[in-house]
């Protein structure tokens, strides 16, 4: 039909986009043995954890950092989904890249009637997420359990659209298998990047090209949602399309200000319209 269609990723391809780029030639040899001492402390991104274990990280010329050893999650907390679950299982591999280990994780929500939770494993840089409960029920009812604390049964019609959507998004419910059949280059929970007024979205992104994104948002708690289209024409200009609950475009310039503030952007919208 003369379109130009992109083939997704394949898992290897995934990782291999990942990779750490090779240290130039004034890198020094170096073997360096990291003893977490089961007492290292992580707080951030959700996460408040102690670690333990040992690693050696390895460095040598014209070659990527490298690193060998595990990991161990002793305790601790992470919030997904709004709420705090309990790690009951924690590995972190690391066998060649280091910024590519292999994950071994359950998180756990308990002291409920349906204990549930969700179980990542995989690569770092595609990780695999499944929903996981005791006693075994539903992935609906998983969800359910894990975002509420109960039943979808005795769910709101709000709460019921929520635990469905959102485990739509997840590649978990009907043929909707977006996480696990393409590959998310970005997945989410928070405030809405396209105006949305509800708090808590689910923000879902793929790279189509190099200069093409597709994005997708939708509200946790009610029937709002955004599709969004960006493209990324030059260095500094980008155009994002956008349709559903909030319909129209923006031309954005962006410009980087490096000399005051560090990995920050600032945006500008050059020309907005609404189609409503």
């Amino acid at each position: 039909d003369g379109k130009t269609r992109a083939t997704p990723l394949t898992e290897k391809e995934r990782i291999a986009k990942t990779a750490v780029k090779p240290a130039g030639s004034m890198t020094p040899i170096m073997n360096i043995d990291v003893d977490f001492s089961n007492d290292f402390r992580f707080r951030g991104n959700g996460a408040d954890l102690r670690l333990g274990g040992t690693m050696m990280v390895h460095s040598e010329p014209f070659s990527a950092l490298r690193a060998s050893g595990t990991i161990r999650i002793i305790d601790g907390t992470y919030e997904v989904f709004g709420r705090k679950l309990a790690i009951e299982r924690g590995l972190i591999n690391f066998r060649g890249p280091i910024n590519n280990p292999n994950l071994n994780i359950l998180a756990m929500r308990r002291n409920q009637d349906v204990e549930a939770g969700a179980e990542i494993s995989g690569y770092a840089s595609a990780p695999r997420v499944k929903l996981v409960s005791e006693p075994n029920v539903s992935d609906e009812e998983k969800l359910s359990w894990l975002m509420f604390g109960h039943g979808s049964d005795n769910s709101a019609l709000g709460q019921r659209q929520a635990a469905g959507q959102a485990l739509a998004l997840l590649g978990n419910y009907g043929g909707k298998k977006i996480a696990q059949g393409i590959g998310l280059d970005e997945f989410s929970i928070g405030s809405s990047e396209s105006g949305l007024v509800d708090q808590q979205v689910v923000n879902i992104g793929k790279a189509i090209t190099e200069k093409f994104n597709l994005g997708y948002e939708q509200s946790l708690t009610g029937a709002a949602s955004v599709l969004k289209l960006t493209w990324q024409f030059s260095r500094r200009w980008s155009m994002v399309l956008r349709g559903g609950t909030i319909s129209g475009f923006d031309v954005l310039f962006t410009r980087r200000f490096d000399q005051f503030w560090t990995d920050k952007k600032a945006k500008m919208p050059v020309q907005q319209l609404d189609t409503n």
